[in-house]
This record gives C-alpha cells, structure tokens and sequence, in this order.
C-alpha cells in the first residue's frame, strides 16, 4: 500500500495521478473491490495478471462487473498466458497447476477465454502474443 504525502493509507491500485480523484491525461487508477462494481465509463478496462487467479465463477463475476460498467466501444484487455492446445511442454501449465493448488484459480486456453468472455457479456476479437510468454486478450461488449 503507497503512502500518500500526509502519512495516510491508500487504497489498493490508488497512484499518486490518482490521489485527488482527478484523472490527470488518458490514465486513470482507481481501488476498490472487482468482485462489487468497477469504475464506469472508460474507453478501455486493463487487468494484468487478475483472471488467472480465480476459477470461472469468480473470474466471471470480475467480468460481469467490467461489462456493466463498461460504455458501447470500450475494450476489455487482460494481460495473461494463454495456453497452447495440446500437451507439449509449456512454462504456464506449470504455473496452471501452481495456480490451482494456491488460489483455486487456473491459466486458460484462448478457447477457453473465448467461452468465459462469451458468457459474461464479451466478444474476444483477439489474442496478441508479446515477446515473452504473456498474452494480451482484447474483447469488447458482445
């Protein structure tokens, strides 16, 4: 937790560009808890590393949330591994089991997240590899 300049707590995800609750240019972060509400009315929702930390009925609670919030035009984009099919060795099904014993939570397929979003109101339009093992997951309103 950041310590503002008055010695008191911030909440989680609560950056200096943020303190005063102005947006101060394009980016704006906001605490609270993904598991009641989001923030409503932004162009794009960026969540890195959150789904994979919980099964599918609480990562679907995350999204319902995202989707209720989430203006005609805005876009969903989760920084995750995605999994390859098949059952060749790969860096993230190690860290999918770690996942399972640690948080309940599991590393998905893009098929997988295709269904997931399908069913939480969401379009995948697209995976976007990156140079190292993550993904970038983008969706939209459905």
């Amino acid at each position: 937790m950041a310590q503002n300049s008055g010695g008191g707590r911030l909440p989680p995800g609560r950056g200096s560009a943020a303190r005063d609750g102005r947006r101060r240019g394009p980016l704006h972060s906001e605490g609270g808890d993904f598991f009641e509400t989001a923030p409503d009315g932004a162009d794009a929702y960026l969540l890195g590393h959150i789904v994979h930390d919980w099964d599918d009925a609480r990562a679907g609670l995350i999204l319902d949330n995202l989707r209720r919030a989430m203006p005609a035009g805005a876009k969903l984009l989760l920084v995750e591994y995605v999994l390859p099919e098949g059952d060749g060795a790969w860096f993230g099904k190690l860290l999918d089991v770690h996942m399972m014993a640690v948080t309940g939570g599991l590393e998905r397929t893009a098929a997988e997240y295709r269904q997931l979003f399908a069913a939480h109101g969401f379009r995948l339009t697209r995976v976007v590899p990156t140079a190292g093992d993550i993904s970038v997951i983008e969706g939209v309103p459905a």
